[in-house]
């Protein structure tokens, strides 16, 4: 797996987020790259 930087206040806001779904930051993260993607791709 390959590794990316953020900064410590974003990862905050990404724990955030991902408990309000009640998924792993690292999932919740993946999810929303693939849901941009898509989005861009049609």
């Amino acid at each position: 797996m390959k590794q990316i930087k953020i900064s410590p206040v974003v990862y905050e806001m990404l724990q955030e987020l991902s408990k309000k779904r009640r998924m792993k930051p690292d999932f919740f993260a993946e999810m929303l790259i693939q849901e941009e993607y898509a989005r861009i791709r049609r």
